[in-house]
Protein backbone atom coordinates (compact mmCIF):
# COMPACT_ATOMS: atom_id res chain seq x y z
CA UNK A 1 0.00 0.00 0.00
CA UNK A 2 2.90 2.33 0.83
CA UNK A 3 4.36 1.90 -2.70
CA UNK A 4 1.02 2.80 -4.31
CA UNK A 5 0.86 6.00 -2.23
CA UNK A 6 4.40 7.09 -3.16
CA UNK A 7 3.82 6.22 -6.81
CA UNK A 8 0.69 8.39 -6.84
CA UNK A 9 2.52 11.29 -5.16
CA UNK A 10 5.38 11.17 -7.69
CA UNK A 11 2.93 11.00 -10.58
CA UNK A 12 0.96 14.01 -9.33
CA UNK A 13 4.12 16.04 -8.65
CA UNK A 14 5.44 15.12 -12.08
CA UNK A 15 2.31 16.49 -13.74
CA UNK A 16 2.57 19.80 -11.93
CA UNK A 17 6.27 20.19 -12.60
CA UNK A 18 5.67 20.08 -16.38
CA UNK A 19 4.85 23.78 -16.35
CA UNK A 20 8.46 24.49 -15.41
CA UNK A 21 10.04 22.29 -18.05
CA UNK A 22 7.89 23.00 -21.09
CA UNK A 23 10.24 22.72 -24.07
CA UNK A 24 10.24 25.46 -26.65
CA UNK A 25 9.38 24.61 -30.23
CA UNK A 26 12.21 24.87 -32.68
CA UNK A 27 12.24 28.16 -34.53
CA UNK A 28 14.92 27.00 -37.01
CA UNK A 29 14.24 27.96 -40.59
CA UNK A 30 12.90 30.98 -42.43
CA UNK A 31 9.68 32.71 -41.42
CA UNK A 32 7.97 35.55 -43.31
CA UNK A 33 5.26 38.07 -42.54
CA UNK A 34 4.61 38.35 -46.33
CA UNK A 35 5.07 42.12 -46.06
CA UNK A 36 8.83 42.41 -46.57
CA UNK A 37 10.16 40.97 -43.33
CA UNK A 38 11.81 37.57 -42.94
CA UNK A 39 13.26 36.02 -39.82
CA UNK A 40 15.88 33.33 -40.31
CA UNK A 41 16.51 31.36 -37.13
CA UNK A 42 19.94 29.81 -37.61
CA UNK A 43 20.55 28.06 -34.27
CA UNK A 44 18.85 27.76 -30.89
CA UNK A 45 19.87 31.34 -30.07
CA UNK A 46 20.96 33.26 -33.19
CA UNK A 47 18.98 34.68 -36.08
CA UNK A 48 18.88 37.18 -38.94
CA UNK A 49 16.19 39.80 -39.56
CA UNK A 50 15.79 40.67 -43.24
CA UNK A 51 13.77 43.72 -44.25
CA UNK A 52 13.16 44.38 -47.94
CA UNK A 53 12.84 47.88 -49.36
CA UNK A 54 12.07 47.42 -53.05
CA UNK A 55 15.10 45.60 -54.48
CA UNK A 56 17.29 46.30 -51.41
CA UNK A 57 17.44 44.03 -48.36
CA UNK A 58 18.71 45.17 -44.97
CA UNK A 59 20.08 42.30 -42.83
CA UNK A 60 20.49 42.53 -39.06
CA UNK A 61 21.90 39.75 -36.92
CA UNK A 62 20.62 39.21 -33.38
CA UNK A 63 20.44 36.73 -30.53
CA UNK A 64 17.18 35.46 -29.06
CA UNK A 65 15.95 33.63 -26.00
CA UNK A 66 12.55 32.05 -25.38
CA UNK A 67 10.85 31.21 -22.10
CA UNK A 68 8.12 28.71 -22.90
CA UNK A 69 6.74 27.93 -19.44
CA UNK A 70 4.52 31.02 -19.78
CA UNK A 71 1.44 31.31 -21.98
CA UNK A 72 1.97 33.11 -24.22
CA UNK A 73 5.68 32.30 -24.42
CA UNK A 74 8.12 35.10 -23.70
CA UNK A 75 10.77 35.99 -26.26
CA UNK A 76 13.68 38.40 -26.04
CA UNK A 77 15.73 39.60 -28.99
CA UNK A 78 19.12 41.10 -28.09
CA UNK A 79 22.62 41.96 -29.35
CA UNK A 80 21.55 43.44 -32.66
CA UNK A 81 24.54 43.82 -34.97
CA UNK A 82 23.28 47.15 -36.33
CA UNK A 83 20.11 49.13 -36.92
CA UNK A 84 17.64 50.98 -34.73
CA UNK A 85 17.58 48.33 -31.99
CA UNK A 86 21.35 48.27 -31.33
CA UNK A 87 21.90 48.44 -27.58
CA UNK A 88 18.29 47.57 -26.83
CA UNK A 89 16.30 44.44 -26.21
CA UNK A 90 12.98 43.62 -27.82
CA UNK A 91 10.80 42.18 -25.06
CA UNK A 92 7.97 40.19 -26.57
CA UNK A 93 5.27 37.60 -26.30
CA UNK A 94 4.86 34.80 -28.82
CA UNK A 95 2.02 32.41 -29.51
CA UNK A 96 2.08 29.45 -31.89
CA UNK A 97 -1.01 29.44 -34.12
CA UNK A 98 -0.02 26.15 -35.78
CA UNK A 99 3.15 24.21 -36.60
CA UNK A 100 3.76 26.64 -39.46
CA UNK A 101 2.72 30.01 -38.01
CA UNK A 102 3.10 32.16 -34.93
CA UNK A 103 2.27 35.66 -33.85
CA UNK A 104 4.54 37.97 -31.91
CA UNK A 105 4.25 41.35 -30.27
CA UNK A 106 7.23 43.17 -28.82
CA UNK A 107 8.40 46.50 -27.47
CA UNK A 108 11.98 47.80 -27.46
CA UNK A 109 13.51 48.85 -24.20
CA UNK A 110 16.22 48.54 -21.64
CA UNK A 111 14.09 46.87 -18.95
CA UNK A 112 11.54 44.07 -19.08
CA UNK A 113 8.68 46.30 -17.88
CA UNK A 114 8.04 47.32 -21.50
CA UNK A 115 7.00 43.76 -22.43
CA UNK A 116 3.40 43.69 -23.75
CA UNK A 117 0.92 41.73 -21.66
CA UNK A 118 -1.41 40.78 -24.51
CA UNK A 119 -1.77 40.73 -28.28
CA UNK A 120 -3.61 43.43 -30.19
CA UNK A 121 -4.49 43.82 -33.86
CA UNK A 122 -2.42 46.98 -34.35
CA UNK A 123 1.04 45.81 -33.19
CA UNK A 124 0.96 42.03 -33.47
CA UNK A 125 2.90 40.51 -36.37
CA UNK A 126 2.05 37.10 -37.81
CA UNK A 127 4.82 34.98 -39.35
CA UNK A 128 4.45 31.82 -41.42
CA UNK A 129 7.10 29.26 -42.28
CA UNK A 130 8.58 30.14 -45.65
CA UNK A 131 8.64 27.35 -48.20
CA UNK A 132 12.03 26.91 -49.88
Amino acid sequence: MKNVFYGTVFCVLGCFSCQYTTPCRSMNGTWTNKEGQDLIFLTADSALWLTRFGSTTDTIGFMYHMICKNQPALIEWTRFTNGPYSGKTLYGILEWLSDTSFRVRYEPGIQEQVRPAEFDNQQTIRFVRKQD
